[in-house]
């Protein structure tokens, strides 16, 4: 884990004593584009988000609230929210759910692929270009468009009895 999640997980507990359970779920994104417009790159980009869900049982009640800032002092702020909203939905509740429903489930997954490492954006900009050149078989086509997007999902998941996930899609 890129960031001590568990060390995280230890600041959200501290910042809700009354809370039953505290779990944290961060996720992080990053995504490569490149486009060729008519045989010359159009764009060329990567984008990156991460961000974390901090979940709250109080008196059988979950509350949520989220922050993209990793920081201790924003995951206990975002604690104290998601504890807020158990609160205020604790007096209407239908069902009180237990820590029973999220059990401590230790599990690591990675989607197999055949390469892992990716390949130069030389090269794809050149395969690109050579399908948009492909494409125009005749004055006809007005426009040729090739793309091609890469992107990879990290789920970690920690709790205060004791799940430990890691999911990389």
């Amino acid at each position: 884990m890129s960031y001590d999640l568990k060390r995280l997980l230890e600041t959200a507990i501290k910042a809700v004593p009354e809370a039953q359970w505290v779990g944290l779920r961060k996720r992080t994104k990053e995504e490569t584009a490149y486009v060729v417009r008519d045989g010359h790159i159009d764009h060329a980009d990567t984008d990156f988000d991460a961000g974390c869900m901090i979940e709250v049982l109080y008196k059988g009640q979950f509350g949520y609230a989220a922050t993209s800032d990793m920081s201790p002092e924003s995951i206990s702020i975002a604690s104290e929210k998601a504890l807020l909203a158990a609160q205020s939905a604790s007096p209407w509740a239908i069902y009180a759910f237990d820590a029973s429903v999220r059990p401590g489930t230790k599990a690591r997954y990675e989607s197999p692929r055949k390469i892992k490492a990716l390949m130069p954006g030389s090269t794809i900009v050149s395969l690109l270009t050579d399908a948009c050149n492909t494409m125009k078989v005749n004055d006809k086509i007005v426009q040729a468009i090739a793309a091609h997007q890469t992107g990879k999902l990290v789920y970690e998941i920690v709790t205060s009895n004791g799940a430990d996930i890691e999911q990389t899609i």
